[in-house]
């Protein structure tokens, strides 16, 4: 399994994200979320879920992800 904050799908940036209505998870998840682009739907013109990027958690993981390659 590859954790979020190791892949290179995963976009995030300092402070996490800052969505609006989103009262699913707790502040403090959404400090440590991104998007995840491996899963992210295909670009539409139709507004709503269709231009959802699924976020997830720095301790997310899957097993369709790509290990970032070790900086020496």
């Amino acid at each position: 399994m590859t954790l979020c904050k190791h892949c290179a799908y995963w976009s995030f940036r300092e402070g996490g994200l800052t969505p609006v209505d989103r009262r699913d998870q707790l502040g403090r998840w959404w400090e440590d979320a991104g998007h995840c682009q491996r899963h992210a739907p295909q670009p539409s013109d139709l507004p709503g879920h269709s231009a959802f990027w699924r976020a997830t958690h720095k301790e997310d993981g899957c097993f369709e992800g790509k290990t970032l390659p070790v900086e020496s």
